[in-house]
């Protein structure tokens, strides 16, 4: 129960920071990000998270204080789901990720991002 409130914790994180800059190689040809344009915006949040000294929280349950700093190994994308929630379309995709928090035992992490391309056509979090 602890990993998975933990795993909320970044996914939210994770959709508020992510971020990550688009050209032709980072959209298939469905129209959907690329592998390469989920694993940038995840290394971009994570990097944001530790350059601001690790996201803190506390753990619910105990009412114990943790700082987190997440690392990303490996990703791989599971799939995404076209969303036409505006004039524009996004996406929702789930990834599997190897992740280890503050230096600790890497394991798999399942994550949704949600993606959008802003004016200049660079993939951008949101919807």
């Amino acid at each position: 129960m602890k990993h998975r409130t933990l795993s909320t914790v970044l996914l939210a994180t994770v959709t508020l920071l992510a971020g990550c800059s688009g050209s032709a190689k980072d959209t298939e040809a469905n129209g959907e990000p690329t592998e390469a344009a989920l694993r940038s915006m995840l290394e971009k949040s994570y990097d944001a998270i530790s350059t601001a000294g690790g996201m803190n929280v506390t753990v619910t349950a105990s009412g114990k204080n943790l700082n987190l700093k997440p690392k990303l190994h490996e990703m791989k994308k599971v799939g995404c789901k076209a969303m036409k929630l505006s004039k524009d379309t996004s996406y929702e995709c789930s990834v599997d990720a190897i992740i280890s928090i503050n230096g600790g035992k890497p394991g798999k992490h399942g994550e949704r991002l949600q993606l959008k391309k802003n004016a200049k056509g660079e993939w951008i979090a949101g919807f």
